[in-house]
């Protein structure tokens, strides 16, 4: 059975994949038990140095679809840059994209009450890699889930990156 973009769903994408979607459903029976101890929060970092919250924010999730479109995204691109990579370094590299993300996200939100959840920072990370390392690969998407739409790996990537800045 193929999923992605070829050659199967490689280990650290699968298990990034079932670790994201156990703690989305454990975060259904523990009320904002999870979110208190796991969440990215800038007064916590500050306050109590809850410093592992930069790795753990990213296997939180608000609702299904927040999940299911980083997941989604994941599987799509996450194990070509995961063949590309190995194993060891995808993995590496995917939480660093994510650590990275939820230090711009402190500097932003420093001294307010946020709380900063999901995998979107990483994610972004493996969507970049896949337009640096495949920039010219044709993708083919559907445009309202009915219009086939094909760009290559460059623009598409361009594009979410500008909606994200947006």
């Amino acid at each position: 059975m193929q999923f992605g973009f070829g050659g199967g769903m490689t280990p650290i994408v699968r298990n990034i994949m079932i670790a994201s979607v156990v703690i989305w459903i454990a975060q259904r029976f523990t009320d904002s038990f999870l979110l208190d101890l796991f969440a990215l929060q800038p007064d916590a970092i500050k306050n109590d140095f809850a410093i592992w919250q930069l790795v753990t924010y990213m296997f939180l999730h608000g609702s299904f679809f927040h999940l299911f479109w980083n997941m989604f995204a994941l599987w799509m691109f996450g194990g070509e840059i995961e063949r590309q990579l190995g194993s060891s370094k995808f993995l590496q590299y995917y939480i660093l994209t994510g650590v990275g993300g939820g230090l711009f996200q402190l500097i932003a939100n420093w001294g307010t009450p946020s709380i900063i959840i999901g995998a979107s920072a990483a994610i972004y990370g493996v969507l970049i890699a896949f337009g640096l390392f495949f920039p010219n690969r044709v993708i083919t998407l559907l445009l309202f889930f009915i219009l086939p739409v094909q760009m290559k790996a460059k623009t598409l990537v361009a594009i979410y990156i500008g909606i994200s800045l947006v």
